[in-house]
């Protein structure tokens, strides 16, 4: 799977296309709205499980896939940084559902990190992986915390830069789904939207006891936490409360965990793939 770069939307418009039409913005409102309709037919109601199988034989999935090449025209620079961020988480959770829906499941940790950095899409002339996507633009061009050489995904004068979102949001993290059962729910952003749907799942995500768990002896926290640790601007706890409901029963049990000072342990977290089974 993916041991060569593989450029999904590498195929061309037709010339009477109605895509021909579309300004760079308009191209990410209907690939948006192209989004939705596939997981409306093909992704679990809370966005947990994917068919894979049978969007890879449907028409909407052709027709999306013809979409993607539109994507090549479109300048992410030219976004204000509301419309770069919904693009781009939409544009990561795209990728994902493309890459697996052809080419199936990733078999292991090797495939899975040959996707992420060899499954690519063609944007305004640059090529961007899930990789590039996630560390480069989204986490303002930091090296991914599985990288042990620990590099930017950007160099100097790299042009994707102008991508770059500063600052990065940490609540991105819980609206990018890589494809494995422990991954947020799949979700899709508009530009208009964008801060309150994040707000969302953050709380969404930080409610659910698959996530966060307060024990009577131990705090239970998904490893996103400590993976992305120098993501957030706080202490992980802290930052977890705070993002939290005022009024809800878990923030008051995290409040009193601590204040006992109890430690923080990690969830497991299930990387097999998130298909979804008939």
């Amino acid at each position: 799977m993916y041991w060569r770069v593989s450029v999904l939307n590498n195929g061309t418009e037709s010339e009477s296309s109605q895509f021909q039409r579309l300004d760079g913005g308009e191209v990410a409102e209907e690939l948006q709205k192209q989004a939705k309709r596939l997981i409306g037919k093909f992704v679990a109601d809370d966005g947990s499980r994917v068919d894979y199988a049978g969007m890879k034989d449907s028409e909407e999935f052709v027709d999306f896939v013809f979409l993607t090449s539109a994507l090549k025209k479109v300048d992410p620079g030219a976004f204000s940084h509301t419309q770069k961020l919904a693009f781009f988480l939409n544009v990561y959770n795209i990728l994902t559902l493309h890459s697996i829906a052809l080419d199936g499941p990733s078999s292991n940790t090797a495939s899975r990190i040959a996707l992420n950095v060899n499954a690519k899409y063609e944007i305004g002339g640059l090529l961007y992986s899930l990789h590039d996507i996630e560390n480069g633009v989204l986490r303002e061009n930091r090296p991914s915390p599985f990288d042990v050489i620990k590099s930017k995904p950007f160099k100097d004068g790299d042009k994707r830069l102008s991508s770059v979102l500063i600052p990065m949001d940490p609540r991105i993290h819980f609206a990018l789904n890589c494809g494995a059962i422990s991954c947020p729910p799949i979700r899709f952003f508009t530009a208009k939207s964008v801060e309150d749907m994040l707000e969302m799942v953050t709380t969404a995500y930080l409610l659910s006891n698959d996530n966060v768990v307060a024990q009577q002896d131990c705090v239970q926290l998904s490893q996103i936490f400590s993976w992305y640790s120098s993501d957030f601007p706080s202490e992980t706890l802290d930052w977890v409360i705070c993002n939290l409901p005022e009024d809800s029963s878990k923030r008051s049990s995290l409040q009193e965990a601590r204040k006992r000072s109890l430690p923080v342990r990690w969830l497991a977290y299930d990387w097999g793939t998130n298909v979804k089974h008939s």
